[in-house]
């Protein structure tokens, strides 16, 4: 994933509510997704959200709708911004602490990975808002025991349900494959939430003839071959697979995840 390092000035006057960003090269409101301050945690502009957007804007200076109660104008903000250079999916802001400089002109380090649109989505910002919980035009705050992005990012981390640790349970059987036309099942059905239907499903060929698996009704033209002692490796499939032996009847081996 490429990235590049540029480096832009902005200016945060919170006794006014405004934010001058107009050093950023070009400046499109369309291309701000939100502003952090890092110091206050607290939420100064979100795109697409009621509340923490602007009032006005003017050459790359805003003037902002957020509430400035415990701003200051040496916070440190972390500021999201697609310049629409780099074609990839994501955007990563790494901001460097701006010291305790008698200005409140930080110097920021901004690692950017713009969009292929080259356009920030107002809906990306409002899902990340909805995980953080915020309801309303209230922006989130962080607990009093967390400070800075990283707070952010494990509170966000607490709501966030984390997916299952590998599968609960597993299962092996055998089954012999002859040539019957159509196929012969290898392993039935197993579906349902985690726990109860199969996530993977892993097929050996313990016999001496290539077989083929699939669904029911295949031939060795619409089968997957499989030669003697190989393996299917795992398949993310929780359906019925059946076989069809190229000669003689073989014995598969089976490993079911679920």
């Amino acid at each position: 994933m490429a990235k590049r390092v540029v480096d832009y000035t902005y200016t945060f006057t919170p006794t006014t509510s405004t934010l001058d960003l107009s050093a950023f090269p070009s400046f499109e409101l369309s291309h701000l997704y939100f502003v952090l301050d890092l110091d206050a945690k607290s939420v100064l502009y979100a795109a697409g959200s009621p509340g923490l957007g602007y009032s006005s804007e003017n050459a790359g200076v805003l003037v902002l709708q957020a509430s400035m109660a415990g701003a200051t104008a040496e916070d440190n903000l972390m500021i999201v911004y697609d310049d629409g250079s780099l074609a990839s999916a994501a955007i990563w802001v790494q901001l460097a602490i701006g010291g305790n400089a008698a200005s409140s002109s930080h110097r920021i380090p901004v690692e950017v990975d713009a969009q292929s649109s080259g356009l920030a989505q107002d809906t990306s910002i409002q899902s990340i808002l909805t995980a953080i919980g915020t309801q309303g035009s209230a922006p989130p705050t962080l607990p009093a025991t967390s400070t800075g992005i990283f707070g952010w990012l494990r509170y966000l981390a607490t709501l966030i349900e984390a997916p299952p640790v590998g599968a609960a349970n597993i299962a092996t059987s055998q089954a012999n494959i002859p040539t019957t036309a159509g196929g012969t099942l290898i392993v039935a059905a197993r579906s349902g939430a985690p726990g109860v239907g199969r996530t993977r499903v892993n097929i050996v060929n313990g016999g001496s003839q290539t077989i083929y698996y699939g669904p029911t009704g295949l031939t060795s033209a619409t089968g997957i071959p499989l030669a003697a002692g190989a393996s299917s490796g795992w398949i993310d499939f929780s359906g019925a697979l059946y076989g069809l032996s190229s000669s003689g009847t073989q014995t598969v081996y089976v490993t079911e995840l679920y």
